[in-house]
């Protein structure tokens, strides 16, 4: 293999597991020249064993010499010297990008509720002329996005059947899985079982995999879309929409449950008194215009102009509270300085209103 391979260059070496540089030490020992290519303070793969003391125990043990690049050809000054106090970086960098933000750069909004943080953040690009098709929104974890992602007011779970066909008709990935566990949620409460809602509310009570019940879940959304009367809510009211709907809802989801022994009885289908003559409202499908929001590790190694970098309301989240990104020692700060280092231009961190302390 060494003959084969006289020189390895390994890029993203922060991301090596412990099997793969066992790996590289025997390539090393049998004569193969390697140069590692990386940032450690990117090390956020610690679900697949990669972590940077390993990393650092490894170069030492084969006295490899470091070199530390000095330009950073991404960003505007201010976020480069940002990003090196949040990895406790010694060394100077010069950020070759000139700003275009009035030197605002570099900044944080306070919020009550996550989705006026967006908002303001999109006010933010359109006072600097920053395209929102150039911009991102970045959370740490998939469940958050789900929350985030979708267009509705108030609480989506008031009414998830209504909210699970909008969000399905939009036909992207994302926005679908969130339909899924609309719906999952929905049969779980008519149904009594209990199940998980990282697994779109699967239980073992209902059918024999989680695969089964969500390729259950795909059709029985996929039968609601294909009904017309089902699909058309402009104009209508929640209780009206229900009161056309409910024996379809029941006729559908009946139909695919035979094939799991289950079946739908006694339930009641009707809108919440609260929201009973409320026009239904309405999700609009994705457009360019809209923030796009993404979780930190999908957008490792990607750039954007602008990037939102919302915190967790509170620290139950280790890794996705603002606080924990403070720490330069930690997975949670390493995840904070990988977003952190994703904007050319605007860095904005969301979070929380702060007390006065």
């Amino acid at each position: 293999m060494a003959k084969k391979f006289p020189v390895v260059l390994v890029d993203e070496c922060q991301d090596l597991s412990a099997s793969e540089l066992k790996i590289l030490s025997f390539l090393i020992r049998a004569g193969s020249v390697v140069h590692y290519i990386g940032d450690l303070h990117q090390a956020i793969y610690s679900f697949k064993d990669a972590y940077p003391e390993q990393f650092k125990t490894h170069i030492g043990a084969f006295d490899f010499k470091r070199m530390c690049l000095s330009e950073n050809f991404r960003s505007t000054q201010k976020i480069v010297e940002l990003s090196r106090k949040l990895g406790s970086i010694s060394y100077p960098i010069i950020g070759s990008l000139d700003g275009r933000c009035d030197g605002a750069d570099c900044c944080y909004l306070e919020y009550k509720d996550e989705k006026e943080t967006i908002t303001a953040f999109a006010n933010i690009l359109s006072k600097f002329n920053i395209p929102v098709k150039n911009a991102v929104v970045l959370v740490r974890s998939n469940n958050y996005k789900k929350e985030l992602s979708n267009g509705f007011s108030g609480d989506y779970k008031v009414h998830p059947i209504i909210n699970a066909i909008q969000l399905w008709q939009q036909n992207e990935p994302g926005v679908q899985q969130c339909a899924l566990s609309l719906l999952g949620l929905q049969l779980q409460k008519w149904l009594g079982f209990h199940g998980h809602s990282n697994n779109y509310y699967y239980s073992e009570e209902v059918c024999s995999n989680s695969v089964l019940w969500r390729l259950l879940l795909r059709d029985i959304l996929a039968d609601f879309c294909a009904d017309s009367s089902m699909v058309e809510m402009d104009k209508l009211t929640y209780s009206s929409w229900y009161s056309k709907n409910k024996s379809k809802i029941i006729n559908i989801i009946n139909r695919h449950f035979r094939a799991v022994g289950k079946t739908l009885s006694d339930i009641t289908i009707k809108s919440p008194k609260e929201t009973a003559r409320q026009k239904i409202d309405i999700a609009n499908a994705k457009e360019e215009s809209q923030l796009r929001i993404e979780t930190i590790h999908a957008v490792k190694g990607v750039t954007y102009d602008a990037v939102l970098l919302l915190s967790t309301p509170n620290g139950h989240g280790k890794t996705g509270y603002w606080e924990n990104w403070l720490n330069p020692t930690d997975e949670a700060g390493r995840i904070g300085y990988v977003a952190s280092t994703r904007p050319r231009y605007l860095l904005c961190w969301g979070v929380r209103e702060l007390s006065s302390e």
